[in-house]
């Protein structure tokens, strides 16, 4: 192939542009066939806007309008070269010449017969100058309409060009669910033009968005496989090693972080990038200070600002005052490490796009403020980063991604719960402990419950009926649901469909929690009564915290060591639940605070166990000498404080009457000897669940399977199945009981608070749920059982009712040894 200039490749597509015209003209359907044979004879150009158009010569489609081509030739060249100038016009930090020649650009594109590849070049532009100038709201509006005009002409190098930039403004801002799925699409399309160099890009957005949710091995080799296809591209190299450089500090690693900052530096001499110099300058006093070089770590950090400082890069400027403030830190010089980390806060503060990162400078500038003595500074500052981060995590659209932002930003929660410790302060630690789990269950305590769609709740209903008659011993040909579609069908089809249509309302239950009312739901722990509040530490599996409320209601918090032989009876219990003996859950008593054994004996006692201790089987933990702490102690368990306060706020003292039902296939004869009467139907008993009177009781017998998807549901016989999606639209009028296998724990993992129908229930306005945490035996002894606790509640509540239960039954053999009988019970509720 003959060797091209650019001004020949740029004349020879003029004229195939000019040819392009006039057959879409004279005959559209064979305009590409005239085109084409001719562009293979040129080479593929390099500059973006040359390139361009060569792609909407390659694909000229019939939906193009002969006047887009019909294009003076000054005018085209002035087309072209303006791409150019205002991206190096933008590259030396002249940000209002590059906006100047875009705009050119853009009256060129919006003029009556202007090509679209014309203004998707000036959208993405005009996004790189906002982006600059860190109006990230205006540049992501430059590149949403950019790649709207592309997607809408065909245009798939335009796409590209947008939704690379796009991605690396979003990636702070959005969950890695989400932004994986555009990684794809933009892999897909750059292997579609066969284009080396947006291929390496997309992989470089891969590498942060892996650096970011923590998968620092992925995250390397995305970077290397950019390496391999950026070759010894002089302009790609400085940000490949950057982010190579960054996902080592993620890790930890000060080699690897040398190494790649050091060849960061060496391509920057070859081309001028000052924001990846800045980075990369702020990498190398990161490096220093992991070395413990903090003087000259200082002079990097300080570098690294002037650089970013000349351009008008303010997120560089604060991102080297955020390193600089670690590195005073460590000196000990606290009021510099103060002032650093107060320059880097204001300019973090009010930014949308900048949530997570105001989170971390508002926790490190807490840790500066507590080592000063500036307690209640410090107190104030752990709030403003959990304000930051749940907007930020509860605005997810899925409950996974508000998952993910949990575990990406671990450390925040870990650090604000040890500095409630360290100040002793006990408010602050509820502030924070609240939103660790999530708070969709609290948003159910209030309104209809959330928006979901008859076709959401039908697809629950087959998937559960699918699970059914795989279960069923006789399910002969299928119901005509089944025959159609078939099980395996249903099964793999609807969990995604699901997904989908219920995601959104789901997560739209989370709301940032209201720091104001941490001192009132602390306090409202009756007098009288106790509460002890547990959390696994983030990131740190053999350390717990715990604060402990007592009956005189002192309360106090700290950080606790989880002995080995915890961590693996908790390894076990989740492997193989409720082992047969009670001294298997021996080593859970190590869990317990020690100023719990202060506590008088029958104390009614709340317990709010958060993620992993959530399913322990807390009445059957072992105290010593015989003794569990059900029998001690009548125990409520709660999924949040928050939800215990509103719990505390529905009418009590109404005459209870009794209604129960058991399903047709539940074996065991319960409730023979509890006074009640039966519901006519499993239709009426689940009216009674939906739709309660106030101090209605409901008994309810049932199997209960867990199911991915879903979580579990409850068959109730007769053809009918409660999910929880469906108990989202309950309002119970009374206690209920809910006798069945995992109606309050379900093994699968959830994203966040337990959203079974125990807890659901108890958060839609039930007075109280006796549910269950695990399997539940339905063996006659079993069922003498939960007979006897169900009778004993005609006349007092559940929680004193198993307690006396438990005491009654705790010293044969046939309890102490068959856990399944009677220890996944549990009374969810609140004193």
């Amino acid at each position: 192939m003959a060797v091209f200039s650019e001004r020949d490749l740029s004349k020879s597509l003029y004229e195939l542009w000019i040819l392009a015209g006039k057959s879409l003209a004279s005959d559209p359907g064979s305009a590409r066939q005239t085109v084409t044979p001719m562009l293979t004879r040129l080479p593929k150009p390099g500059p973006a806007a040359l390139r361009a158009r060569y792609y909407v010569l390659k694909n000229l489609s019939h939906g193009s309008t002969p006047e887009w081509f019909e294009v003076p030739w000054p005018r085209w060249g002035r087309q072209i070269e303006l791409v150019p100038l205002g991206e190096r016009a933008l590259a030396e930090g002249d940000v209002g010449a590059s906006e100047a020649l875009f705009r050119e650009l853009e009256t060129m594109g919006r003029s009556p017969g202007g090509h679209p590849v014309v203004l998707v070049d000036a959208l993405v532009g005009l996004g790189d100058v906002e982006r600059t100038r860190d109006n990230t709201g205006a540049a992501s509006d430059m590149y949403d309409e950019a790649e709207r005009v592309a997607r809408e002409n065909g245009m798939g190098l335009g796409r590209l060009r947008a939704l690379v930039p796009w991605l690396f403004l979003q990636r702070r801002g959005r969950s890695a669910e989400e932004l994986m799925h555009v990684v794809d699409l933009c892999e897909e399309l750059a292997r579609g033009l066969d284009d080396a160099m947006y291929l390496a890009n997309t992989y470089l957005v891969r590498a942060e968005i892996l650096t970011a949710n923590g998968d620092l091995a992925g995250a390397v080799e995305a970077t290397d496989r950019a390496a391999e296809l950026f070759g010894d591209h002089p302009v790609a190299l400085p940000g490949l090693y950057v982010r190579l450089a960054d996902a080592f500090r993620m890790a930890e690693d000060p080699d690897g972080l040398r190494r790649s900052v050091l060849k960061a530096l060496e391509t920057l001499r070859r081309v001028d990038q000052p924001t990846e110099r800045a980075a990369a300058l702020d990498l190398l006093a990161t490096g220093r200070l992991l070395a413990g070089q903090w003087d000259s770590a200082r002079v990097a950090a300080a570098a690294s600002a002037a650089v970013a400082h000349q351009v008008g890069d303010g997120r560089g400027v604060a991102y080297a005052n955020m390193t600089l403030s670690q590195i005073e830190r460590k000196a000990h010089n606290l009021e510099a490490a103060l002032d650093a980390r107060e320059a880097a806060t204001r300019y973090f503060d009010g930014r949308e796009d900048s949530l997570g990162s105001l989170a971390y400078c508002l926790t490190e500038k807490s840790e500066v403020l507590e080592a000063l003595g500036r307690r209640d500074d410090a107190a104030a500052d752990v709030r403003g980063a959990l304000t930051a981060l749940e907007s930020l995590r509860c605005v997810q659209s899925r409950p996974s991604a508000q998952q993910e932002y949990r575990r990406r930003f671990a450390q925040i929660y870990r650090r604000g719960l040890r500095m409630a410790c360290r100040i002793r302060d006990p408010v602050l630690f509820v502030s924070v402990f609240e939103g660790l789990w999530g708070r969709r269950l609290v948003g159910l305590t209030t309104g209809a419950g959330p928006r979901l769609g008859d076709d959401a709740i039908l697809r629950t209903h087959l998937l559960a009926q699918a699970k059914t008659a795989d279960n069923s011993l006789a399910e002969a040909d299928g119901s005509p649901t089944q025959r159609l579609l078939g099980r395996t069908a249903l099964r793999s089809a609807l969990p995604g469909m699901i997904e989908d249509g219920t995601g959104t309302a789901i997560a739209s239950l989370s709301t940032p929690y209201d720091h104001a009312l941490a001192k009132t739901h602390l306090d409202g722990v009756p007098p009288g009564t106790a509460a002890l509040l547990l959390a696994p530490v983030p990131e740190r599996p053999l350390r717990y915290f715990a604060l402990l409320v007592d009956a005189d209601g002192e309360a106090c918090c700290d950080e606790y060591a989880m002995p080995e032989e915890v961590r693996s009876a908790l390894n076990d219990w989740r492997s193989q639940p409720l082992l047969d003996h009670l001294d298997s859950l021996g080593p859970l008593t190590n869990l317990l605070p020690e100023q719990l054994d202060r506590l008088p004996e029958g104390t009614p006692l709340l317990i709010v166990p958060l993620e992993e201790l959530w399913p322990l089987p807390w009445a059957a933990i072992p105290l010593g000498n015989g003794d569990v702490l059900g029998a001690r102690f009548p125990l409520r368990i709660c999924p949040s404080l928050a939800l215990a306060a509103a719990m505390r706020e529905r009418p009590t003292g109404w005459p209870r009457e009794t209604r129960k039902w058991v399903g047709p296939n539940v074996q065991a004869q319960l409730l023979d000897g509890v006074s009640g009467e039966r519901c006519e139907s499993a239709s009426a008993a689940l009216a009674m669940l939906l739709d309660g009177q106030l101090g209605q009781d409901l008994i309810i017998v049932a199997h209960g399977v867990p199911l991915q998807a879903l979580g579990h549901f409850l068959d109730l016989g007769e053809g009918l199945l409660l999910t929880p999606f469906e108990a989202m639209r309950a309002k119970p009028g009374g206690r209920v009981a809910l006798i069945s296998c995992w109606s309050a724990f379900v093994p699968e993992e959830q994203s966040g608070d337990p959203l079974t129908v125990a807890t659901i229930l108890q958060a839609r306005g039930a007075a109280s749920v006796l549910a269950t945490s695990d399997e539940l035996s339905d063996d006659p002894i079993g069922a003498h059982f939960v007979d006897s606790l169900l009778e004993a509640g005609q006349t007092m509540d559940w929680s004193h009712a198993l307690r006396a239960t438990i005491l009654a039954n705790i010293g044969f053999p046939e309890f102490r040894g068959r856990l399944r009988r009677w220890a996944p019970i549990r009374v969810l509720g609140a004193w």
